[in-house]
Protein backbone atom coordinates (compact mmCIF):
# COMPACT_ATOMS: atom_id res chain seq x y z
CA UNK A 1 0.00 0.00 0.00
CA UNK A 2 1.47 3.23 -1.07
CA UNK A 3 2.02 5.68 1.68
CA UNK A 4 -0.27 8.40 0.85
CA UNK A 5 -3.30 5.20 0.70
CA UNK A 6 -2.27 3.98 3.88
CA UNK A 7 -2.53 7.52 5.80
CA UNK A 8 -5.59 8.18 4.43
CA UNK A 9 -6.91 4.52 5.49
CA UNK A 10 -5.91 5.57 8.98
CA UNK A 11 -7.58 8.85 9.16
CA UNK A 12 -10.66 7.14 7.97
CA UNK A 13 -10.60 4.40 10.36
CA UNK A 14 -9.58 6.88 13.07
CA UNK A 15 -11.88 9.42 12.16
CA UNK A 16 -14.78 6.93 11.84
CA UNK A 17 -14.57 5.59 15.28
CA UNK A 18 -14.20 8.58 16.99
CA UNK A 19 -17.26 10.22 15.38
CA UNK A 20 -18.69 6.72 15.63
CA UNK A 21 -18.22 6.97 19.25
CA UNK A 22 -20.15 10.39 19.70
CA UNK A 23 -23.37 8.85 18.46
CA UNK A 24 -25.94 7.87 20.99
CA UNK A 25 -28.20 5.29 19.37
CA UNK A 26 -31.86 5.13 19.87
CA UNK A 27 -32.05 2.80 22.94
CA UNK A 28 -29.97 5.82 24.83
CA UNK A 29 -26.54 3.85 24.63
CA UNK A 30 -23.49 5.79 23.33
CA UNK A 31 -21.31 3.11 21.53
CA UNK A 32 -17.55 2.59 23.01
CA UNK A 33 -19.03 4.64 26.42
CA UNK A 34 -20.10 2.34 29.41
CA UNK A 35 -24.04 2.14 29.70
CA UNK A 36 -26.54 0.97 32.32
CA UNK A 37 -25.76 -2.55 32.06
CA UNK A 38 -21.88 -1.94 32.74
CA UNK A 39 -22.57 -0.20 35.92
CA UNK A 40 -24.94 -3.19 36.85
CA UNK A 41 -21.94 -5.32 36.08
CA UNK A 42 -19.30 -2.96 38.35
CA UNK A 43 -21.37 -3.57 41.50
CA UNK A 44 -19.92 -7.26 41.59
CA UNK A 45 -16.31 -6.16 41.75
CA UNK A 46 -14.66 -7.84 44.80
CA UNK A 47 -13.35 -10.32 46.12
CA UNK A 48 -15.61 -14.58 46.13
CA UNK A 49 -15.43 -18.03 47.51
CA UNK A 50 -15.98 -20.29 44.38
CA UNK A 51 -17.60 -24.07 44.84
CA UNK A 52 -17.05 -25.64 41.59
CA UNK A 53 -19.12 -28.93 40.51
CA UNK A 54 -18.05 -30.30 37.50
CA UNK A 55 -19.21 -33.43 36.35
CA UNK A 56 -17.40 -35.56 33.07
CA UNK A 57 -20.54 -37.03 31.22
CA UNK A 58 -24.42 -37.49 32.17
CA UNK A 59 -24.71 -39.59 35.07
CA UNK A 60 -21.51 -39.61 35.86
CA UNK A 61 -20.25 -38.66 39.76
CA UNK A 62 -19.29 -35.01 39.93
CA UNK A 63 -16.36 -34.08 41.31
CA UNK A 64 -16.47 -30.62 44.10
CA UNK A 65 -13.89 -28.24 44.14
CA UNK A 66 -13.35 -25.03 46.12
CA UNK A 67 -11.78 -22.06 45.07
CA UNK A 68 -11.30 -17.84 44.92
CA UNK A 69 -11.85 -14.62 42.46
CA UNK A 70 -11.16 -11.58 42.63
CA UNK A 71 -13.16 -9.50 40.03
CA UNK A 72 -12.37 -5.47 39.28
CA UNK A 73 -13.61 -3.58 36.92
CA UNK A 74 -11.38 -1.87 33.85
CA UNK A 75 -10.56 0.35 31.07
CA UNK A 76 -13.17 3.16 32.57
CA UNK A 77 -16.00 0.44 33.59
CA UNK A 78 -16.22 -1.09 30.27
CA UNK A 79 -15.09 -4.38 31.22
CA UNK A 80 -14.79 -6.99 34.79
CA UNK A 81 -12.10 -8.78 34.53
CA UNK A 82 -12.04 -12.02 36.88
CA UNK A 83 -8.75 -13.62 38.17
CA UNK A 84 -9.54 -17.08 39.61
CA UNK A 85 -7.82 -19.93 41.58
CA UNK A 86 -8.41 -23.42 41.94
CA UNK A 87 -8.66 -26.92 41.68
CA UNK A 88 -10.20 -29.40 38.96
CA UNK A 89 -9.96 -32.91 39.63
CA UNK A 90 -7.05 -32.71 41.87
CA UNK A 91 -5.29 -30.41 39.95
CA UNK A 92 -4.33 -26.93 40.57
CA UNK A 93 -4.94 -24.02 38.43
CA UNK A 94 -5.55 -20.39 37.50
CA UNK A 95 -7.57 -18.39 35.26
CA UNK A 96 -8.71 -15.03 33.69
CA UNK A 97 -11.64 -14.05 32.22
CA UNK A 98 -13.15 -10.38 30.96
CA UNK A 99 -16.60 -9.86 31.14
CA UNK A 100 -18.23 -7.35 28.99
CA UNK A 101 -21.59 -5.56 27.25
CA UNK A 102 -20.36 -4.50 23.67
CA UNK A 103 -22.71 -1.17 23.06
CA UNK A 104 -22.35 -1.52 19.59
CA UNK A 105 -23.87 -5.39 19.01
CA UNK A 106 -25.49 -4.86 22.36
CA UNK A 107 -24.42 -8.60 23.37
CA UNK A 108 -22.80 -9.57 26.13
CA UNK A 109 -19.13 -10.76 25.25
CA UNK A 110 -16.56 -12.67 27.28
CA UNK A 111 -13.40 -14.53 26.96
CA UNK A 112 -11.87 -16.78 29.16
CA UNK A 113 -8.65 -18.82 29.59
CA UNK A 114 -6.60 -20.98 32.27
CA UNK A 115 -3.55 -22.48 32.72
CA UNK A 116 -5.04 -26.08 32.56
CA UNK A 117 -5.13 -24.92 28.62
CA UNK A 118 -3.37 -22.52 26.13
CA UNK A 119 -6.73 -21.99 24.44
CA UNK A 120 -9.47 -19.70 24.85
CA UNK A 121 -12.98 -19.77 25.04
CA UNK A 122 -15.32 -17.02 23.58
CA UNK A 123 -18.69 -16.37 24.51
CA UNK A 124 -21.47 -14.05 22.97
CA UNK A 125 -24.91 -13.52 25.02
CA UNK A 126 -27.92 -11.69 25.96
CA UNK A 127 -29.69 -10.72 29.16
CA UNK A 128 -32.88 -12.61 29.63
CA UNK A 129 -34.80 -10.82 32.14
CA UNK A 130 -33.98 -8.20 34.84
CA UNK A 131 -32.76 -10.11 37.53
CA UNK A 132 -29.43 -10.25 35.74
CA UNK A 133 -29.97 -13.72 34.17
CA UNK A 134 -27.97 -14.21 30.92
CA UNK A 135 -27.87 -16.88 28.03
CA UNK A 136 -24.75 -17.42 26.43
CA UNK A 137 -23.33 -19.32 23.16
CA UNK A 138 -19.94 -20.20 23.68
CA UNK A 139 -17.02 -21.57 21.75
CA UNK A 140 -13.83 -23.62 22.36
CA UNK A 141 -10.88 -25.59 20.72
CA UNK A 142 -9.97 -28.66 22.87
CA UNK A 143 -6.34 -29.87 22.53
CA UNK A 144 -6.84 -31.90 19.56
CA UNK A 145 -8.00 -28.37 17.93
CA UNK A 146 -11.48 -29.96 17.86
CA UNK A 147 -14.08 -27.06 18.08
CA UNK A 148 -17.06 -26.93 20.77
CA UNK A 149 -20.04 -25.05 21.28
CA UNK A 150 -21.46 -24.70 24.38
CA UNK A 151 -24.16 -23.34 26.38
CA UNK A 152 -23.86 -21.03 29.49
CA UNK A 153 -26.41 -19.47 32.04
CA UNK A 154 -25.60 -16.84 34.11
CA UNK A 155 -27.43 -15.87 36.97
CA UNK A 156 -27.12 -13.02 39.72
CA UNK A 157 -29.47 -13.39 42.52
CA UNK A 158 -28.26 -10.99 44.53
CA UNK A 159 -24.95 -8.37 44.47
CA UNK A 160 -22.79 -10.79 46.92
CA UNK A 161 -23.40 -13.70 45.24
CA UNK A 162 -23.68 -15.16 41.15
CA UNK A 163 -23.77 -18.45 39.72
CA UNK A 164 -22.37 -19.63 36.13
CA UNK A 165 -23.77 -22.52 34.88
CA UNK A 166 -22.18 -24.36 31.56
CA UNK A 167 -23.83 -27.11 29.32
CA UNK A 168 -22.25 -29.58 27.18
CA UNK A 169 -22.13 -29.70 23.39
CA UNK A 170 -25.30 -31.60 22.44
CA UNK A 171 -25.31 -35.81 23.84
CA UNK A 172 -25.78 -38.52 21.30
CA UNK A 173 -29.56 -38.42 22.05
CA UNK A 174 -29.31 -34.85 21.44
CA UNK A 175 -29.91 -33.54 25.23
CA UNK A 176 -27.90 -30.75 27.14
CA UNK A 177 -26.18 -31.93 30.39
CA UNK A 178 -25.40 -29.54 33.38
CA UNK A 179 -21.13 -30.20 33.12
CA UNK A 180 -19.97 -27.56 35.42
CA UNK A 181 -21.22 -25.34 38.02
CA UNK A 182 -19.52 -22.22 39.84
CA UNK A 183 -21.49 -20.94 42.88
CA UNK A 184 -19.28 -17.53 44.06
CA UNK A 185 -20.40 -15.74 47.30
CA UNK A 186 -18.43 -12.25 48.40
CA UNK A 187 -16.11 -12.80 51.34
CA UNK A 188 -17.32 -10.26 53.92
Amino acid sequence: MKPRTLFLATILFTGGALLGGATTRQDGETPGKPGEIHERMAVYAGEYDVKTTFGMAPGAEANESTGTAVLKTALGGRFLVEENKGTMMGTGYEGMRWWGYNTGSSELESVWTWTLSTGMLSMRGALIDDEGTADWKATYHDERGEEHEVHVITRAPDEDHFVIEMYSDKTEDGEEFLMMKEEFTRKP
